[in-house]
């Protein structure tokens, strides 16, 4: 048994739990397009993309194997949706990219690595040539250095950011027909889940071991679905 084959299990009930299925139907088409959007902002970087997502779900299938069928709907809802969207965070408008190219933030970011052994010192030298008034030798060079550099300044944060916009999808475009129907504090769990994956493993025990009164019928255990995400982290 599949996940999504789990979850789809709650339309048979007669309960809040198919508000679930619902949701996820329409969150997977929506993210799967804003997920497609991050490798077309960071070219270089890991596949983020909606086939990462497929790919950890077909992973947690696995390590679950036949006791996917005993898991609750709200868990397989959590955990589908937090594989969409833990990376979310990665997504950032051509606004926001202007913003951060002239915020203190991320000159504080260039002046910390450009004498550091890592990959970005080279690149976190050249930008700030250019800000200090140097004309580049290449602008195709410079192009290259500040998506390299904005990646990893973004990937920094990307999990709270995920939380961010789990909660606001609005700020990435994401029209999510979220409702009333589903309980508020159920979003806030999943936010809490998605930024765990990029905090010290140790927050997964800041998590509830269970939850009930969501309106779903149902109970969550937070902590069960955020550890295959806080395990793999960073992504």
């Amino acid at each position: 048994m599949r996940l999504e084959e789990r979850l789809k299990l709650s339309e048979s009930y007669g309960d809040g739990s198919a508000l679930l299925w619902a949701q996820w139907c329409f969150d997977k088409k929506l993210l799967t397009r804003s997920l497609n959007v991050i490798n077309a902002r960071f070219p270089h970087f890991s596949l983020h993309d909606s086939t990462h997502s497929l790919t950890i779900i077909s992973e947690i299938e696995r390590i679950l194997g036949p006791n996917i069928e005993f898991i609750s709907f709200v868990d397989a809802w959590l955990l589908l949706e937090a594989a969409y969207w833990h990376d979310m965070g990665m997504n950032i408008s051509h606004e926001e990219k202007e913003s951060v190219a002239n915020s203190k933030e991320f000159r504080a970011f260039l002046e910390s690595v450009k004498d550091s052994e890592s990959d970005y010192s080279r690149y976190a030298r050249l930008y700030l040539s250019y800000q200090d008034g140097s004309p580049p030798s290449s602008f195709v060079e410079l192009e290259k250095s500040f998506t390299f550099l904005l990646a990893e300044f973004i990937r920094r944060t990307h999990y709270d950011r995920s939380k961010q916009f789990l909660l606001e999808p609005d700020l990435i475009g994401v029209k999510s027909p979220k409702t009333g129907l589903i309980n508020s504090r159920l979003l806030l769990l999943l936010g809490d889940i998605v930024a765990c994956h990029g905090r010290d493993f140790s927050s997964v025990l800041d998590l509830p071991f269970e939850n009930d009164g969501l309106d779903v019928n149902d109970m969550a255990h937070p902590r069960y679905v955020a550890c295959p995400f806080a395990i793999g982290r960073p992504s």
